[in-house]
């Protein structure tokens, strides 16, 4: 019998690869390679549903939500992503939620839905934070700070960075750490705080020099001097 979840690994390499417009190759390649994918990950459900796997089908309907999803069919993308979700709440597994949730909550922002992605972001965030899925949990909140804070509220976006790279700084995920600096700073330059844009950007370069990461402290140098000319 064919293993389910290799077929899902390789339905995941080709949606990554061959899907998206700037790294995959014409139209009709991506319109080839998206039903191979969805060939693969059918075969998957079969299997699941034959072994009366109802988890591993979710997980399989989650796979081909972002499938969906890079290969631009969002309405279908939509109706899957809530498929999975529905089933795993069902199902009671809540690492699993949080995930589609996490996916869905993508495709709404994508799909300038903003509220309701906002909405799905904050509920992953909590399931995160239920279950100690603290990686997880502090990627949501920068997503979610990144989503409020373009136009909604700078102050509570500003709030979650801080908590974010704290966060990351605790756990020695040092370049996310540098991230979420660097994006709050950009908050900071937009609401015009030109002191508080320079603070931040500083800690940045901190931050970036202790994991000698040229690039990064490179960008936040650029920034810092940005700084000093307003």
């Amino acid at each position: 019998m064919t293993d389910p979840e290799k077929l899902l690994d390789e339905a995941q390499e080709i949606a990554q690869r061959d899907l998206f417009v700037i790294t995959g190759g014409s139209a009709e390649d991506r319109k080839a390679a998206a039903e191979t994918g969805r060939e693969l990950i059918a075969k998957a459900i079969d299997t699941f549903r034959s072994n009366a796997d109802r988890r591993g089908e979710a997980r399989a309907l989650r796979r081909l939500g972002y499938l969906e999803y890079f290969a631009g069919e969002r309405d279908t993308a939509r109706k899957v992503f809530t498929e999975s979700l529905e089933m795993l709440r069902e199902l009671g597994d809540r690492l699993g939620e949080a995930k589609s949730l996490r996916g869905l909550g993508h495709l709404e922002e994508s799909s300038k839905r903003e509220s309701r992605a906002r909405e799905c972001f904050r509920h992953a965030v909590a399931i995160f934070d239920e279950l100690g899925e603290d990686g997880a949990r502090l990627r949501m909140e920068m997503q979610l700070a990144a989503l409020i804070g373009e136009d909604l509220d700078k102050a509570a976006a500003i709030e979650l960075y801080e908590k974010a790279s704290a966060g990351f700084e605790a756990t020695g995920d040092f370049q996310m750490a540098s991230l979420a600096l660097s994006s709050m700073a950009g908050l900071y330059r937009d609401m015009g705080a030109p002191e508080r844009w320079r603070e931040t950007l500083e800690r940045a370069v901190v931050i970036c020099r202790r994991i000698e990461d040229t690039k990064e402290t490179a960008f936040a140098l650029v920034g810092l001097s940005s700084s000093f000319m307003v």
